[in-house]
């Protein structure tokens, strides 16, 4: 908001140059006002054809908007118009799209060259990490191919952004592996960035009873550096709710400016009350299978106003638990789906929501999704990874994946039993349950008749959805 002002005043006191609205439309960008960024771009792409600011600005709103196709076409013709342009940022963008729209092998020939440029920058490696990822799943090197990208993340990401490159070194090393980086980051770690970065990592490869050593260590340095939201996220991964309360009272001028500063007090305000009314709150959780639209029914419980969380809590990155269900108005995803009878009667006037979709589309997406993660999409091998040490999130994980999918003789039986067990429970409670199926056009009409919400001007979201 601030730099969309100062813009705004630079342009009243000084004139419509270019690049000023540029800037005042990315503000927008970041405001998520996506239809005021567009309009300038489009104004400026037709009143200024020889800058390339405007079309540039449009490639981005597409990209803002996942429609990467049109991203992709509106760069290419940035790069056919204006050879004086920035031809790498262009580039970037271009390989990003095309693995979005999973067009791997393409994203990668157009990455490697910003890899080899001798003036290759962090970004340009940040890139190439990402894609060449996604280019050696389903490649009979793969396990080759990692521990390459393994070796760039330590040699060249590691040391110029630690907090980033310790979460991309958990997604191509082994566990042993991120856990040693992890160690040697906590004791560098004297900045946000760096604290971050490693709080991210931490639940991922340490097991959940071993963290608060390394949790402690973390808040105090985020209290030595003077990082109020970091110390009360902390404080909440600990556990230690009175301490949180206390500070955040104590803090909350110092921390309105923060991006999670309305996060933070809805969780303070529930954890001030007494229990008995948090547990009657009527809480929203979503108990869909993972690649159902769980996470577009996150994003709309927090359009209707819902503290929603999804997979894991968004201010401790830990996998979601009963501690997260009592301090979230609602949570989503496949943590929360096993547990929906046990939380029926913990949380009485709850609701519950089935995201679903058909069985061969799930099962496509189900293997698709795993593949990416997990190296493996089909039940004989997942079962193979979470019988051993190398999974992320450590046992928590492997016990939720067999909980779901991995005890089912097959994948289609385990989507069928969850159904059933689902609508055998519910069908006795009417008013309880709604099955919400967003792959067939379900959305706002349903979930906000079914919470007695008013039904928002935004879209309904549609997140996180596999390339065709």
């Amino acid at each position: 908001m601030q730099a969309l002002e100062r813009w705004s005043q630079c342009i009243v006191q000084f004139g419509a140059r270019p690049y000023w609205l540029a800037q005042r439309a990315h503000a927008l960008r970041h405001l998520d006002r996506l239809d005021e960024a567009e309009a300038l771009f489009e104004a400026l792409a037709l009143d200024r054809p020889a800058n390339h600011v405007g079309l540039e600005g449009l490639a981005q709103i597409a990209a803002d908007r996942g429609a990467h196709e049109q991203a992709l076409a509106l760069l290419d013709k940035c790069l056919a118009t204006y050879a004086d342009g920035p031809i790498r940022s262009w580039n970037r963008q271009r390989a990003q799209a095309l693995l979005n729209l999973g067009r791997i092998d393409e994203a990668q020939a157009v990455a490697l060259p910003l890899l080899e440029d001798p003036d290759a920058n962090v970004d340009d490696k940040l890139l190439y990490v990402r894609v060449a990822r996604q280019a050696s799943i389903g490649r009979p090197d793969r396990e080759a191919r990692r521990r390459e990208l393994a070796r760039l993340v330590s040699g060249h990401l590691l040391p110029e952004l630690p907090g980033i490159g310790l979460q991309l070194l958990s997604t191509v090393a082994s566990v042993a592996e991120t856990r040693e980086a992890l160690r040697a980051a906590e004791r560098k770690a004297f900045t946000e960035d760096e604290i971050e970065g490693c709080m991210m990592v931490l639940p991922r490869v340490m097991p959940r009873a071993s963290c608060g050593a390394s949790w402690e260590r973390l808040y105090v340095r985020a209290r030595e550096i003077d990082a109020p939201e970091l110390e009360l996220r902390l404080l909440l991964a600990l556990e230690r709710h009175g301490e949180f309360v206390a500070r955040f009272d104590a803090l909350q001028e110092a921390l309105r400016p923060a991006p999670r500063f309305a996060l933070l007090r809805g969780l303070r305000n529930r954890l001030a009350r007494p229990r008995r009314e948090v547990f009657a709150e009527e809480k929203v959780f979503g108990i869909g299978l993972s690649r159902t639209g769980t996470t577009s029914l996150s994003d709309a419980l927090e359009i209707l106003g819902f503290d929603s969380a999804h997979w894991v809590n968004p201010l401790t990155y830990q996998l979601l638990s009963d501690t997260d269900f009592f301090l979230f108005g609602a949570a989503t995803d496949c943590c929360v789906s096993p547990e929906f009878e046990k939380l029926h009667y913990q949380y009485p006037n709850a609701r519950f929501v089935l995201t679903r979709r058909p069985l061969e589309s799930w099962l496509a997406s189900f293997a698709r999704h795993h593949e990416k993660h997990s190296g493996t999409g089909v039940l004989e091998g997942l079962r193979a990874l979470f019988d051993g040490p190398d999974n992320p999130f450590m046992f928590h994980h492997a016990a939720l994946e067999y909980g779901l999918y991995l005890n089912a003789p097959s994948l289609a039986e385990a989507w069928r039993q969850f159904e059933a067990r689902v609508r055998h429970f519910f069908a006795d409670k009417p008013g309880k349950l709604l099955e919400l199926d967003v792959f067939a056009g379900q959305g706002w009409n349903e979930l906000c008749g079914f919470l007695g919400r008013p039904v928002p001007s935004k879209a309904f979201p549609r997140l996180n959805a596999a390339p065709p």
